[in-house]
């Protein structure tokens, strides 16, 4: 019968283990000085070896003659716990959970081994127990007798009580490193002649979250589908989004390319692609965007190919820090339901178009934008005719000869809003998108958003901010009023000197 590869290369002494290099040789350092507790707690993620160094040390503690703290797998108790001695025995507490079980198991280890020196029980999952059978297992695990060791394994240690954490030597397996699950796929591709390129183990190692028997449990599916494991072959068998179409649709949201957004999503989803994988992606290709802008050393970090990590450099050029930021937390954010396609969709077109969203960080987002002079939106329907002009280059420098102002629409507007930039940044964002026109000797906003009528009504230092940058460009403090759809004659909300109360009169106006 075939054997999964993960079993078939289950290291058999400490110095076989990968990435838990503290761990182990805390535990041969116990070995060689015969200082072995009655319990111990393995506790970390899955697959990073809590079982497998139970298993060794279970071997280890009743070996005849042990090798520098390892099993020396010769003896005849090594042999005896390989082919599954009664004195060792292992507990799945998700299926023996209930205070019964732990009863027997009180009742067991009062007898001596049979064979071994040590009676060893693997208690895994020990964190699914019953409180009751917690409060069972507390008295033996404080006392036990002397040939009994118990070793338990949990991935969460917070469910355990503090009493039963207490009393056991704890020890916490961290992550294993990309790089060293990689180095350890290749060997294990070497032993069985698989074809298994580089770019592939990097991989394999990113998807296994630090969890070394995934990984190899992942190579076994992908050697099972391809005679050649290639990172092709790697995105078949997870089922995660081509490294290109995730560039695609980064360099669609550059661009403000809602079509190609449609496009892409369209048919990824024709193809079967899980739509909830593919944001997290996209989410991943963001992450590594954000470790590129505030990082010097952004490689290692990234675990991307040196080829992906070219690409992504080159992705990130095109994305502020704040708008990735913003991007992240509105991917972050998504929950996909009923309708995922539709959910994608709509988390694309906010990242496209921050403006549509009201939080915090879309409006940072919108500033930033705004600084760099990239700002795109979608254009609404003219409200009213007006005197067409070409746009000049607003440049915002108050020393320069004030603008001229004529009926129609200002064609200045974006260098008053500039002009803010510093003095009132509030003020700035609110105004984003914004366009203003001339008309009976006044000012007229229209603004897209509610929130600047809100801000104007609230602060008066606001609307005075506000006055003073178009007076710096055109020479004058002129009235202000909100822009009236109709194009009838709005009414001022005052000038400096004509005491008029600027909220009740701009109330009015909206209102």
């Amino acid at each position: 019968m075939y054997q999964a590869l993960y079993r078939k290369y289950r290291p058999l002494t400490f110095s076989d283990v990968s990435g838990q290099e503290t761990i182990t040789a805390t535990l041969q350092n116990a070995i060689r000085s015969g200082r072995i507790s009655h319990a111990y707690l393995f506790c970390g993620i899955r697959g990073t070896g809590k079982t497998t160094c139970a298993k060794i040390l279970a071997k280890a503690v009743n070996c005849l003659n042990p090798k520098d703290g390892n099993p020396c797998g010769e003896c005849e108790n090594c042999k005896a716990v390989s082919s599954g001695a009664t004195d060792i025995m292992e507990i799945d507490a998700a299926s023996n959970n209930g205070v019964d079980n732990i009863r027997e198991l009180r009742e067991q280890v009062g007898f001596m081994p049979a064979l071994l020196k040590y009676k060893v029980y693997i208690i895994d999952e020990v964190h699914m127990l019953s409180q009751s059978a917690f409060n069972a297992l507390l008295k033996t695990l404080e006392e036990p007798p002397e040939h009994i060791i118990f070793i338990l394994a949990t991935t969460e240690i917070n469910k355990l009580p503090a009493t039963i954490v207490s009393r056991c030597q704890r020890y916490d397996f961290k992550r294993i490193p990309n790089e060293v699950i990689s180095d350890r796929l290749m060997t294990v591709a070497d032993k069985e002649n698989i074809n298994l390129s580089q770019d592939a183990a990097r991989l394999i190692a990113s998807l296994s979250d630090g969890g070394l028997r995934d990984a190899i449990s992942f190579l076994d599916l992908c050697a099972s589908l391809s005679d050649t494991v290639d990172i092709k072959c790697v995105q078949d068998a997870c089922g995660s989004s081509d490294f290109e179409d995730i560039c695609d649709i980064m360099g669609c949201i550059a661009a403000k390319d809602s079509d190609g957004i449609f496009e892409i999503t369209e048919r990824l989803y024709r193809d079967g692609n899980d739509m909830k994988i593919l944001l997290g992606d996209i989410l991943a290709f963001l992450r590594n965007m954000m470790i590129i802008k505030t990082t010097k050393n952004p490689a290692p970090l990234t675990g991307l190919t040196p080829q992906r990590f070219e690409k992504t450099r080159s992705a990130a050029d095109g994305f502020s820090l704040d708008y990735i930021m913003y991007c992240m937390q509105t991917v972050s954010g998504v929950t996909v339901g009923q309708n995922p396609k539709i959910d994608a969709q709509l988390t694309l077109i906010k990242m496209i178009y921050p403006q549509s969203d009201d939080s915090i960080r879309s409006i940072i987002s919108r500033i930033e934008k705004l600084e760099e002079g990239a700002v795109s939106r979608p254009q609404p329907a003219p409200r009213q005719k007006a005197e067409e002009k070409p746009a000049e280059k607003p440049t915002g420098k108050s020393d320069e000869k004030p603008a001229e102002i004529k009926e129609g629409q200002l064609t200045q507007w974006q260098s008053v809003i500039n002009l803010l930039k510093t003095s009132n940044r509030p003020l700035f964002g609110v105004l984003f998108g914004s366009k203003a026109y001339f008309k009976d000797g006044r000012v007229l906003i229209d603004s897209p958003l509610s929130s600047f009528r809100e801000m104007i009504n609230s602060n008066p230092a606001a609307k005075e901010a506000l006055k003073g940058a178009i007076a710096k460009i055109y020479g004058k403090a002129y009235p202000i009023g909100p822009y009236k759809k109709d194009g009838g004659k709005a009414e001022s909300l005052g000038s400096p000197d004509d005491g008029d109360d600027p909220l009740v009169a701009f109330d009015q106006l909206i209102n």
